[in-house]
């Protein structure tokens, strides 16, 4: 656990804050969804993550990261 916590770390101060900023909006728009629609089923679920795992990439088309 403490060397996944460590790559997270590692991982973050690579990211600039709009970055992050984008990252965090787009959780936050994936945790209402969730929050709004406690009966969807799984394809539904799995359909809002790919929505949240894709516009996370898509924002990060300019260069943020610091690699």
């Amino acid at each position: 656990m403490k060397s996944k916590t460590s790559e997270l770390e590692k991982l973050a101060d690579k990211i600039d804050s709009h970055g992050k900023e984008s990252i965090e909006s787009a959780m936050d728009k994936a945790f209402e969804w969730f929050d709004e629609n406690p009966n969807a089923n799984k394809d539904e679920y799995e359909k809002k993550m790919m929505e949240v795992e894709t516009g996370i990439i898509i924002s990060q088309d300019s260069p943020q990261l610091n690699v």
